[in-house]
């Protein structure tokens, strides 16, 4: 990361180069110490990236500065300081070992050549491509087998949708995954309709998925406007049913059915923040 700004150092120097992930010994929650120095250290190279960061035009985001931090106090990456030193094991963590449609634990996000891994829908660590702080996504994928088996989960994959502003940073693709169900749900509601199941609203049975060209329009609106009113207002489901002599035409936002409740299986519950009011839906699978 090349400063933009005078410093009596160069702030690119503040943070070494992450190594693949591997175990580390011989150091634990017990057995840490840091000196005032160390903290002083740490603190004048953090104002001296932050600096650097902010005169490039960029977000000093969330996840940034997790990572800046993690670095300065350990020179190891946050996700392997996470699970190594800062969270021992707790005997009284229960399995969450279910069946159903429930999201994992332990996620990877991919948002264009990003890669994200989380755990509960909290942030780890992040592949950073093209910067000083990047890791490999094999070593990500190998850190992310270990959370699992730590937290009794398996890897989760979600790959989101390019929904964000060029300028994006971390903390918006986790926003975005949690906006659309991906920490609550293995297969959230709008990607269960697009697998041609018959869909059910009072007595009336249609099959009807995401509507056709929902990902371009967003995209364009995107261009224009802040991306979480896009997600949150923009129409991505507009299905119709006929009861009888009613006719129903309802209107979703993709957050809309990202926040979608399965309330048993196959039944679902979505609240329209548009119309506020809510609407249960059956997803009949055939075959």
């Amino acid at each position: 990361m090349a400063p933009t700004t005078t410093q009596a150092f160069d702030p690119a120097d503040a943070i070494p180069k992450p190594q693949p992930v591997r175990e580390i010994t011989g150091m634990t929650t017990s057995n840490i110490a840091l000196s005032e120095a160390q903290m002083k250290k740490a603190a004048g190279r953090m104002k001296g990236m932050i600096a650097a960061r902010v005169n490039e035009g960029r977000a000093v985001s969330h996840a940034w500065m997790l990572e800046c931090l993690s670095h300065g106090f350990f020179g190891k990456p946050y996700g392997e300081v996470r699970t190594t030193l800062l969270n021992a094991p707790d005997e009284g963590v229960v399995s969450t070992k279910k069946t159903g449609n429930v999201a994992p634990r332990v996620i990877l996000i991919e948002y264009r050549s990003e890669l994200i891994l989380t755990v509960d829908g909290e942030y780890v660590t992040g592949s950073f491509p093209g910067t000083d702080l990047e890791i490999p996504k094999s070593a990500m994928r190998s850190q992310a087998e270990n959370l699992a088996h730590l937290n009794d989960s398996v890897v989760g994959f979600v790959e989101l949708p390019e929904l964000l502003p060029d300028d994006w940073e971390t903390d918006d693709i986790l926003e975005l995954a949690d906006r659309l169900g991906y920490f609550t749900y293995k297969t959230p509601f709008h990607e269960l309709i697009e697998r041609d199941l018959l869909v059910v609203f009072k007595n009336s049975a249609v099959r009807w998925g995401m509507d056709g060209d929902y990902l371009d329009n967003l995209k364009g609106e995107i261009e224009a406007k802040p991306w979480r009113s896009v997600v949150s207002q923009e129409i991505a489901w507009s299905p119709e049913f006929q009861s009888g002599a009613d006719k129903y035409e309802l209107y979703f936002s993709l957050q809309d059915l990202g926040r979608a409740k399965e309330v048993k299986p196959c039944h679902w519950v979505i609240r329209s923040e548009e119309l506020d009011c809510t609407f249960e839906f059956i997803l009949i699978f055939e075959g």
